[in-house]
């Protein structure tokens, strides 16, 4: 079969075998808990042309909801920002302060 990219893999009896590269699987390791990843790397190339494979991070689903939900909390705090009480000031500084002790980068 005929691939526009593909790897060859050479066996022990010789033959070499074509995989159509999008069909490979590519892993990570996250990079806040360093669970082990799988990715579809072309689905991310996809996704965001720019991406660089040498130094670009992908979190685990556990710690990607993690900061879903960091986003979501800090999002709805700010949405009143304006009317903020001393309370809710508070409130988002000690969000803030959690997110910068356990999540450290995005």
């Amino acid at each position: 079969m005929e691939y526009t990219i593909y790897t060859k893999i050479k066996e022990r009896n010789g033959k070499t075998t074509e995989i159509c590269a999008v069909d490979l699987p590519f892993y990570c390791r996250c990079p806040e808990c360093n669970k082990e990843t799988e990715i579809s790397l072309f689905d991310e190339i996809a996704h965001n042309p720019d991406i660089d494979p040498f130094s670009s991070r992908f979190y685990c689903e556990s710690c990607t909801a993690v900061f879903d939900e960091i986003r979501e909390q800090v999002k709805h705090t700010l949405d009143d920002v304006d009317n903020m009480s001393a309370e809710k000031l508070h409130a988002l500084s000690n969000l803030l302060d959690k997110f910068n002790e356990d999540c450290m980068e995005w």
